[in-house]
């Protein structure tokens, strides 16, 4: 996802009016991943997907690849 794609799925998702974005992993293995603004450790799985993030981390999280916005 290029950041332009990030910023438009941001400002369409509102963070400002929420007070988390639900982010979906789309790897194949284990991952925990600690927010570069709020330190909070995520943890994700292929059968636990999809996570509740805060809107500060979810832009690193998108721009790594390994996320989507969930359906």
């Amino acid at each position: 996802m290029s950041l332009n794609q990030t910023q438009r799925s941001l400002a369409l998702a509102d963070p400002a009016k929420s007070d988390s974005l639900s982010i979906q992993y789309l790897g194949r293995l284990q991952i925990a991943v600690s927010g570069l603004s709020t330190g909070t450790l995520y943890r994700f799985s292929p059968l636990d997907s999809v996570q509740a993030v805060d809107p500060q981390d979810a832009f690193y999280l998108l721009n790594s690849g390994l996320f989507g916005i969930a359906q």
